[in-house]
Protein backbone atom coordinates (compact mmCIF):
# COMPACT_ATOMS: atom_id res chain seq x y z
CA UNK A 1 0.00 0.00 0.00
CA UNK A 2 1.25 3.53 -0.67
CA UNK A 3 2.31 5.75 2.20
CA UNK A 4 -0.66 7.94 3.18
CA UNK A 5 -0.42 11.31 1.44
CA UNK A 6 2.00 10.05 -1.20
CA UNK A 7 1.20 11.38 -4.66
CA UNK A 8 3.66 9.05 -6.41
CA UNK A 9 2.98 5.93 -4.36
CA UNK A 10 -0.13 4.53 -5.97
CA UNK A 11 0.96 5.11 -9.62
CA UNK A 12 4.36 3.59 -8.88
CA UNK A 13 2.80 0.51 -7.29
CA UNK A 14 0.47 0.09 -10.27
CA UNK A 15 3.09 0.74 -12.99
CA UNK A 16 5.66 -1.63 -11.48
CA UNK A 17 3.06 -4.25 -10.52
CA UNK A 18 4.24 -4.17 -6.91
CA UNK A 19 0.90 -5.28 -5.50
CA UNK A 20 1.27 -9.01 -6.27
CA UNK A 21 0.34 -11.47 -3.53
CA UNK A 22 3.70 -13.23 -3.49
CA UNK A 23 5.52 -9.91 -3.26
CA UNK A 24 3.18 -8.63 -0.56
CA UNK A 25 3.75 -11.79 1.49
CA UNK A 26 7.54 -11.55 1.14
CA UNK A 27 7.46 -7.86 2.12
CA UNK A 28 5.27 -8.60 5.16
CA UNK A 29 7.56 -11.39 6.38
CA UNK A 30 10.57 -9.12 5.94
CA UNK A 31 8.91 -6.30 7.88
CA UNK A 32 7.76 -8.66 10.64
CA UNK A 33 11.37 -9.74 11.22
CA UNK A 34 12.51 -6.13 11.33
CA UNK A 35 9.66 -5.28 13.70
CA UNK A 36 11.02 -7.85 16.16
CA UNK A 37 14.42 -6.15 15.98
CA UNK A 38 12.77 -2.78 16.56
CA UNK A 39 10.94 -4.18 19.60
CA UNK A 40 14.19 -5.62 20.93
CA UNK A 41 15.77 -2.16 20.67
CA UNK A 42 12.80 -0.66 22.52
CA UNK A 43 13.11 -3.17 25.37
CA UNK A 44 16.87 -2.62 25.53
CA UNK A 45 16.30 1.12 25.96
CA UNK A 46 14.43 0.32 29.19
CA UNK A 47 16.66 -2.49 30.48
CA UNK A 48 19.99 -0.68 30.24
CA UNK A 49 21.65 -2.89 32.89
CA UNK A 50 21.28 -6.01 30.75
CA UNK A 51 24.59 -6.06 28.87
CA UNK A 52 23.67 -9.06 26.73
CA UNK A 53 20.50 -7.32 25.63
CA UNK A 54 22.49 -4.16 24.89
CA UNK A 55 24.83 -6.14 22.65
CA UNK A 56 21.86 -7.59 20.78
CA UNK A 57 20.35 -4.12 20.45
CA UNK A 58 23.53 -2.81 18.84
CA UNK A 59 23.39 -5.61 16.27
CA UNK A 60 19.68 -4.96 15.72
CA UNK A 61 20.34 -1.25 15.13
CA UNK A 62 23.01 -2.07 12.55
CA UNK A 63 20.64 -4.45 10.80
CA UNK A 64 17.91 -1.79 10.70
CA UNK A 65 20.41 0.75 9.35
CA UNK A 66 21.27 -1.65 6.53
CA UNK A 67 17.58 -2.33 5.90
CA UNK A 68 16.73 1.34 5.37
CA UNK A 69 19.68 1.95 3.05
CA UNK A 70 18.91 2.18 -0.66
CA UNK A 71 20.49 -1.26 -1.10
CA UNK A 72 18.23 -2.83 1.52
CA UNK A 73 15.51 -5.23 0.46
CA UNK A 74 12.12 -3.46 0.50
CA UNK A 75 13.94 -0.36 1.77
CA UNK A 76 11.11 2.09 1.02
CA UNK A 77 8.60 -0.09 2.86
CA UNK A 78 11.08 -0.49 5.69
CA UNK A 79 11.59 3.26 6.00
CA UNK A 80 7.82 3.83 6.04
CA UNK A 81 7.33 1.13 8.68
CA UNK A 82 10.13 2.53 10.83
CA UNK A 83 8.73 6.07 10.54
CA UNK A 84 5.47 4.70 11.97
CA UNK A 85 7.21 2.56 14.63
CA UNK A 86 6.02 -0.58 12.80
CA UNK A 87 2.48 -0.03 14.14
CA UNK A 88 0.95 -0.95 10.77
CA UNK A 89 2.94 -4.20 10.46
CA UNK A 90 0.79 -7.12 11.63
CA UNK A 91 2.39 -9.72 13.90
Amino acid sequence: HPVPGSIKGKPTIENLNLNRNILNEARLKHLQKLKMLYQLIEVASIRKQDTELQDLAIKAKLTLQDAVSNQGEFSAATRAALDNHFKFVMD
